[in-house]
């Protein structure tokens, strides 16, 4: 295993939490709850980007949120293990720069019929969704 720029190791552990900053207020319902577009892919890139923070460093995740995305009004972030992502068929991969930056990955490409493609993606991002919590900025 290597050790990245961040001190991280260069495997994220299923034990370890991940952060996707909110930027839509339509991305979590009124009951807290996420929805999956929160973790629906860039079908361009087909991965969706998140950060290694978790709960107990919020203050770091409203920093990165400022120096990363700066324009973008953030309204909280999404907060589940590594273990949920995988347990959607999904891997979480590291991606530095920025530090403690990751991607999830392993998307389904989108073949013949892409309507049916987009719905497995919506299947595997609500099961991440589903074990996620939100705290509001």
């Amino acid at each position: 295993m290597n050790i990245l720029p961040s001190g991280l190791p260069d495997h994220v552990d299923d034990a370890e939490e991940i952060a996707r900053l909110i930027s839509f207020s339509n991305q979590v319902a009124a009951s807290g709850c996420i929805k999956p577009s929160a973790f629906m892919p860039n079908p361009k890139t087909m991965d969706k980007s998140v950060f290694r923070y978790g709960a107990t460093n919020l203050p770091a995740i409203w920093q990165a949120a400022k120096t990363h995305l700066p324009s973008s009004p953030i309204h909280g972030v999404a907060i589940c293990l590594a273990k949920s992502v995988r347990e959607a068929q999904l891997e979480v991969d590291a991606s530095e720069p920025p530090d403690r930056h990751a991607n999830i990955v392993n998307w389904p490409c989108l073949g013949t019929d892409p309507e049916a493609d987009k719905a497995i993606w919506k299947e595997r991002a609500l099961v991440i969704a589903s074990k996620a919590t939100f705290h509001p900025v």
